[in-house]
């Protein structure tokens, strides 16, 4: 039973450590459009704008997709619905591999059953999961 569950924290630090990686990748895209968006020169004003607000520790990757979906401008875009959508779904799968707890018990190797520690809602891992990630990570590299 030990072999298993270092067998299991060793995969699921994995994905979490390329979900994490991948969702950074993402929130500095993000950043980057809002950034446009309110400064498309680039100035000194726009650097201040950058680097006191949106690139602090205070803006969170959640404070951005709402500012993203107050912006009429983005709302206007073709694929804004999906963007969103994509947006909201990566936050939410890197929300739950970094604070929901591994349960041992219900999970396999292909299937790692996570846990919110409050609500008590689960969410299977499994490459189902991964492979949307992947695909909402990609359109959205594309799109923002």
């Amino acid at each position: 039973m030990k072999r298993n569950k270092k067998e299991l924290t060793k995969k699921l630090n994995r994905i979490r450590g390329k979900i994490l990686s991948d969702t950074i990748e993402i929130e500095f895209l993000l950043t980057e459009r809002i950034h446009r968006f309110f400064h498309p020169r680039q100035d000194h004003r726009a650097t201040a704008f950058y680097w006191h607000i949106l690139n602090t520790h205070k803006f969170s990757f959640d404070d951005k997709i709402q500012l993203f979906e107050k912006i009429p401008y983005f709302a206007r875009l073709k694929s804004y619905n999906s963007i969103k959508n994509s947006l909201i779904f990566v936050r939410r799968l890197r929300n739950q591999l970094a604070h929901w707890e591994l349960l041992e018990n219900k999970s396999k190797l292909d299937d790692i059953v996570l846990q919110d520690p409050i609500k008590l809602k689960e969410v299977i891992v499994n490459n189902k999961l991964l492979g949307e990630f992947d695909k909402r990570k990609e359109f959205l590299l594309s799109k923002l």
